[in-house]
């Protein structure tokens, strides 16, 4: 039974009207912050889908599979196949903010030279030009 005292039977429920009840559909879903999996019955069988939140109202869809058997089975692939795409996009994140980090390290150093550099052209701008001649008493 759901929280808020609604029942259903999913099984009875067509696709079309599951589509269009959106509680029905939050109720078979299971939710991440970036991920969700979504389980719903054809009539083929168990449809299992990935979808990634674009912006607070559009969803893509990642990967889909269908054809299975029985509900556990078509989470089962849909639980693995999350798991292995955000290992994926974990290690790629890593090698993006090393690259990152070595980036903002070579800027750093960058602008330390060129602070050096306008320092010392201060430093000789501020220095007498030319060779000052002394008079000597004779």
């Amino acid at each position: 039974m759901h929280p808020l005292g609604y029942q259903f039977d999913y099984k009875s429920v067509s696709l079309a009207a599951f589509r269009q009840q959106p509680l029905l559909e939050k109720l078979l879903m299971t939710t991440s912050k970036k991920y969700e999996l979504e389980l719903s019955e054809t009539a083929d069988g168990w449809l299992a889908k990935i979808t990634r939140k674009v912006s607070y109202k559009k969803r893509l869809t990642t990967k889909e599979q269908g054809g299975f058997e029985s509900e556990s089975s078509a989470k089962l692939w849909a639980e693995s196949t999350l798991e292995e795409l955000t290992s994926k996009q974990r290690s790629s994140n890593n090698v993006q903010s090393d690259k990152r980090k070595k980036n903002e390290e070579i800027k750093l150093l960058r602008s330390e030279r060129r602070a050096s550099k306008t320092q010392k052209a201060k430093a000789d701008a501020a220095a007498p030009k030319g060779k000052t001649e002394r008079l000597e008493e004779i």
